[in-house]
């Protein structure tokens, strides 16, 4: 997790970046008043390039304009915690896809403080219940709002991990019903959380060679009961070029951490699998292979196959409103080297999925995603990627919704 000074900073450049992008106009049915609501940006995903992958992960996108059957404006007063705005508000429109669904979704909008809460959704119509927080996921067993990333929760909902990173605060704890409990105390910062997995909680070691980063960083299990700390083979890190940029994430829900890199020079890039289980490193994508573009894993089925992205550029280092045109498709690999296209085509175009946050849940067989233009999806076995809603919120830029788990 970063530091107060990397969060603030964060904040700061990913606020001016929604800022520089103007949202379609909402034209909703009906606006109800709420309770002031108000949230501060939580610590990134820790990754090889935490920064880089916490912009990937929480950056904006141009918003698509698309058919709708249902809509709800929420409007809320903003505290002094919040946006200098006077007022501000959250649109909720249902998609054809959605009009089945009868279940409810906790989401926080990067765009606007206030628009953190939950979306309900009954047979074509949907209600937005907007929460007073300083938090931005949703821990279902603890029934509270906190400042972390859905991966950092148990897998049961019941607690979640902090710690680690701050060379101030170096130790892990777990937090529960009970209080916060120290299950590992360390010397330094450089030990920290990726995730809370069913196999435990996973630990990546970015303590630094003597010339400096190190390009392979080992990768181990906490034990949240014991404070047991279990090694697991070294990660076969994908590698293209001297030039290459490098990521490493959990999957929150599953039992793998990705790793991904991407050469611009030659527009390849390497997607593999690191199985927390028996850590065995398996490589799913390789441009050199598969095709070109710059790929990022956005998700997992429940049979453990990657749900990835495939862009003509790298959009991660192009601004949401320069995003338009570029051909990205969603994939699903059935088996390395083998995929199934979800969504292809231009960025900006009706029904084309736009960056989608790695944040994504697993609900049985299901899988939920959201784009950084407040699209909902929903993958399905045998039905496909499907958009179930449309997010939007009144304040400067695209929503970048974050969802804590799946619609229930």
């Amino acid at each position: 997790m970063s530091t107060d000074t990397e969060a603030a900073e964060l904040e700061a450049t990913l606020r001016a970046l929604y800022e520089s992008v103007t949202p379609p106009a909402a034209r909703p049915h009906a606006a109800v008043p709420s309770a002031t609501a108000f949230r501060n940006l939580g610590d990134p995903i820790t990754a090889i390039r935490r920064r880089r992958l916490a912009r990937r992960l929480l950056a904006a996108a141009v918003a698509v304009m698309v058919a709708v059957s249902a809509v709800l404006l929420v409007r809320t007063r903003v505290g002094t915690h919040a946006s200098p705005a006077a007022s501000a508000s959250l649109s909720v429109y249902v998609l054809p896809a959605g009009e089945q669904l009868n279940c409810t979704i906790a989401l926080s909008a990067l765009s606007d403080p206030s628009a953190t809460g939950f979306v309900s959704f009954d047979a074509g119509h949907v209600a937005f219940h907007p929460v007073t927080t300083t938090g931005n996921t949703y821990v279902p067993g603890l029934h509270r709002w906190v400042d972390t990333t859905p991966q950092m929760v148990s897998p049961d909902g019941n607690s979640y991990v902090t710690g680690g990173l701050d060379p101030s605060q170096p130790g892990i704890a777990v937090v529960d019903a009970g209080g916060t409990h120290a299950i590992l105390k360390q010397a330094n910062g450089y030990l920290s959380p990726l995730g809370f997995s069913p196999e435990g909680i996973v630990l990546l070691d970015t303590t630094p060679a003597a010339s400096g980063p190190r390009e392979t960083m080992p990768i181990s299990l906490l034990d949240p009961h014991t404070g047991t700390v279990r090694a697991l083979p070294l990660p076969v890190y994908p590698h293209v070029s001297a030039m290459e940029s490098s990521m490493a994430g959990y999957q929150g829900g599953t039992d793998a951490v990705y790793l991904q890199v991407y050469d611009p020079a030659s527009d390849v890039s390497v997607v593999s699998r690191y199985d927390l289980r028996d850590g065995v490193t398996t490589t799913w994508f390789d441009g050199r292979i598969d095709g070109a573009g710059a790929a990022q894993p956005v998700g997992e089925t429940a049979a453990g196959q990657p749900i990835i992205q495939v862009a003509t550029r790298d959009i991660e280092h192009i601004a949401p409103d320069a995003r338009g045109g570029i051909d990205e498709r969603t994939l699903v690999l059935t088996s390395p080297h083998n995929s199934e296209i979800l969504n292809q085509g231009r960025i900006g175009d009706v029904g084309v999925a736009d960056n989608l946050s790695p944040l994504s849940a697993i609900d049985g067989g299901d899988v939920w995603l959201a784009g950084d233009d407040g699209t909902l999806w929903r993958y399905q076995p045998g039905e496909g990627l499907r958009a179930m809603a449309s997010i939007r919120t009144s304040a400067s830029g695209a929503p970048g919704v974050s969802i804590s788990g799946p619609c229930r």
